[in-house]
Protein backbone atom coordinates (compact mmCIF):
# COMPACT_ATOMS: atom_id res chain seq x y z
CA UNK A 1 0.00 0.00 0.00
CA UNK A 2 1.05 3.38 -0.88
CA UNK A 3 -0.14 6.84 -0.81
CA UNK A 4 0.42 9.14 -3.57
CA UNK A 5 0.92 12.77 -3.45
CA UNK A 6 0.12 14.71 -6.66
CA UNK A 7 2.35 17.87 -7.43
CA UNK A 8 1.10 18.93 -10.85
CA UNK A 9 -2.10 20.70 -11.32
CA UNK A 10 -4.92 18.27 -12.61
CA UNK A 11 -5.85 20.51 -16.16
CA UNK A 12 -6.89 17.70 -18.13
CA UNK A 13 -3.98 16.90 -19.84
CA UNK A 14 -5.06 13.27 -21.87
CA UNK A 15 -1.56 12.17 -23.67
CA UNK A 16 0.67 11.50 -20.38
CA UNK A 17 3.78 8.81 -21.04
CA UNK A 18 4.43 6.94 -17.44
CA UNK A 19 7.41 8.57 -16.78
CA UNK A 20 5.18 12.04 -16.61
CA UNK A 21 2.83 10.05 -14.08
CA UNK A 22 5.59 9.31 -12.09
CA UNK A 23 7.37 12.48 -11.96
CA UNK A 24 3.64 13.93 -10.66
CA UNK A 25 3.30 11.01 -8.18
CA UNK A 26 5.18 10.40 -4.86
CA UNK A 27 4.83 8.41 -2.15
CA UNK A 28 5.18 9.52 1.27
CA UNK A 29 8.93 8.39 1.25
CA UNK A 30 10.19 9.33 -1.59
CA UNK A 31 8.48 13.47 -0.47
CA UNK A 32 10.17 12.71 3.24
CA UNK A 33 13.44 11.47 1.54
CA UNK A 34 14.22 14.06 -1.53
CA UNK A 35 13.99 17.50 0.10
CA UNK A 36 14.24 20.64 -2.48
CA UNK A 37 15.76 22.86 -0.32
CA UNK A 38 16.27 23.77 3.07
CA UNK A 39 12.46 25.06 4.30
CA UNK A 40 11.82 21.20 3.07
CA UNK A 41 14.52 20.12 5.67
CA UNK A 42 12.73 21.86 8.66
CA UNK A 43 9.36 20.90 7.51
CA UNK A 44 10.55 17.38 7.51
CA UNK A 45 12.26 17.49 11.08
CA UNK A 46 9.55 19.38 12.17
CA UNK A 47 7.07 16.32 11.70
CA UNK A 48 9.73 14.09 12.95
CA UNK A 49 10.15 15.61 15.91
CA UNK A 50 6.25 16.06 16.56
CA UNK A 51 5.96 12.57 15.71
CA UNK A 52 8.35 11.75 18.50
CA UNK A 53 6.25 14.41 20.94
CA UNK A 54 3.61 12.22 20.48
CA UNK A 55 4.98 8.63 21.40
CA UNK A 56 7.09 10.31 24.29
CA UNK A 57 3.17 11.54 25.76
CA UNK A 58 1.71 8.45 25.08
CA UNK A 59 4.93 6.57 26.22
CA UNK A 60 4.47 9.24 29.69
CA UNK A 61 0.77 7.96 30.10
CA UNK A 62 1.46 4.41 29.74
CA UNK A 63 4.35 4.58 32.12
CA UNK A 64 2.35 6.56 34.78
CA UNK A 65 -0.38 3.86 34.40
CA UNK A 66 1.55 1.39 35.21
CA UNK A 67 2.93 2.98 38.25
CA UNK A 68 0.01 4.35 39.94
CA UNK A 69 -1.88 1.51 41.94
CA UNK A 70 -5.03 3.59 41.43
CA UNK A 71 -4.85 6.07 37.82
CA UNK A 72 -7.97 8.12 39.06
CA UNK A 73 -7.27 8.88 42.78
CA UNK A 74 -3.57 8.22 42.87
CA UNK A 75 -0.87 11.21 41.63
CA UNK A 76 2.04 8.79 40.18
CA UNK A 77 5.59 9.88 40.05
CA UNK A 78 8.04 7.86 38.49
CA UNK A 79 11.60 7.72 39.77
CA UNK A 80 13.36 8.59 36.47
CA UNK A 81 11.81 10.68 34.04
CA UNK A 82 13.54 10.38 31.01
CA UNK A 83 10.72 10.17 28.59
CA UNK A 84 9.71 13.29 30.77
CA UNK A 85 13.03 14.72 29.41
CA UNK A 86 12.70 13.04 25.39
CA UNK A 87 8.98 14.78 25.32
CA UNK A 88 10.70 18.53 26.78
CA UNK A 89 14.11 17.54 24.41
CA UNK A 90 11.78 16.51 21.22
CA UNK A 91 9.02 19.39 21.87
CA UNK A 92 11.69 22.18 21.97
CA UNK A 93 13.19 20.78 18.88
CA UNK A 94 10.16 20.96 17.17
CA UNK A 95 9.57 24.34 18.29
CA UNK A 96 13.09 25.25 17.46
CA UNK A 97 12.90 23.64 13.64
CA UNK A 98 9.64 25.82 13.12
CA UNK A 99 11.61 28.58 14.19
CA UNK A 100 14.28 27.78 11.63
CA UNK A 101 11.59 27.38 8.95
CA UNK A 102 10.42 30.67 9.95
CA UNK A 103 14.29 32.37 9.40
CA UNK A 104 14.37 30.24 6.13
CA UNK A 105 11.22 31.59 4.25
CA UNK A 106 11.74 35.27 5.60
CA UNK A 107 15.36 35.09 3.62
CA UNK A 108 13.31 33.28 0.88
CA UNK A 109 10.70 35.99 1.09
CA UNK A 110 13.66 38.60 0.36
CA UNK A 111 15.38 37.02 -2.50
CA UNK A 112 11.53 37.15 -4.22
CA UNK A 113 11.19 40.49 -3.08
CA UNK A 114 14.54 41.44 -4.41
CA UNK A 115 14.04 39.52 -7.51
CA UNK A 116 10.55 41.42 -8.39
CA UNK A 117 11.53 45.18 -7.64
CA UNK A 118 8.94 46.83 -7.97
CA UNK A 119 9.28 47.45 -4.06
CA UNK A 120 7.91 50.78 -2.92
CA UNK A 121 8.45 52.87 0.67
CA UNK A 122 6.29 52.69 2.98
CA UNK A 123 5.70 53.27 5.88
CA UNK A 124 6.07 51.33 9.57
CA UNK A 125 2.41 51.16 9.76
CA UNK A 126 1.76 50.11 6.43
CA UNK A 127 3.82 46.92 6.80
CA UNK A 128 2.30 45.02 9.31
CA UNK A 129 -1.14 46.22 7.67
CA UNK A 130 -0.34 44.52 4.32
CA UNK A 131 1.19 41.43 6.16
CA UNK A 132 -2.18 40.36 7.56
CA UNK A 133 -3.92 41.38 4.21
CA UNK A 134 -1.68 39.25 2.66
CA UNK A 135 -1.81 36.36 5.28
CA UNK A 136 -5.30 36.19 5.35
CA UNK A 137 -5.87 36.44 1.43
CA UNK A 138 -7.17 33.60 -0.72
CA UNK A 139 -3.74 31.92 -1.68
CA UNK A 140 -5.16 31.49 -5.46
CA UNK A 141 -5.04 35.25 -5.48
CA UNK A 142 -1.75 35.47 -4.88
CA UNK A 143 1.66 35.68 -6.42
CA UNK A 144 4.96 33.62 -4.96
CA UNK A 145 6.54 36.65 -2.99
CA UNK A 146 2.62 36.81 -1.29
CA UNK A 147 2.48 33.22 -0.71
CA UNK A 148 5.98 33.33 0.61
CA UNK A 149 4.89 35.81 2.98
CA UNK A 150 1.78 34.28 3.87
CA UNK A 151 3.93 30.80 5.19
CA UNK A 152 5.72 33.04 7.13
CA UNK A 153 3.01 34.58 8.66
CA UNK A 154 1.90 31.34 9.90
CA UNK A 155 4.60 29.75 10.73
CA UNK A 156 5.74 32.25 12.28
CA UNK A 157 1.67 32.18 14.30
CA UNK A 158 2.29 28.10 15.38
CA UNK A 159 6.14 28.52 16.42
CA UNK A 160 4.70 31.30 18.72
CA UNK A 161 2.38 28.50 19.53
CA UNK A 162 4.78 25.71 20.53
CA UNK A 163 7.48 27.66 21.15
CA UNK A 164 6.09 29.45 24.02
CA UNK A 165 6.31 26.39 26.89
CA UNK A 166 9.90 25.79 26.20
CA UNK A 167 10.62 29.84 26.44
CA UNK A 168 8.78 29.80 29.31
CA UNK A 169 10.69 26.81 31.06
CA UNK A 170 13.79 27.98 30.02
CA UNK A 171 13.29 31.17 31.24
CA UNK A 172 12.24 29.87 34.41
CA UNK A 173 15.27 27.54 34.87
CA UNK A 174 17.51 30.43 34.12
CA UNK A 175 16.55 33.02 36.93
CA UNK A 176 16.25 30.30 39.56
CA UNK A 177 19.75 30.14 39.17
Amino acid sequence: MSIRIQLGSDDGEDAQSPDDEDDEHQTIRQWFLNTPDLGGIFIRSTLVFAALTALSMIGMAMLLLAVSEDPFVDQPTVEDPIIAYVWLVSFTAMALSIFGYVAWSFWKQRQLKKQLTTSRESSLIEKPIRTLQIAFADSSDLDEYERQVQKTVFALLIGVVFGNLPIRMTVNILLSL
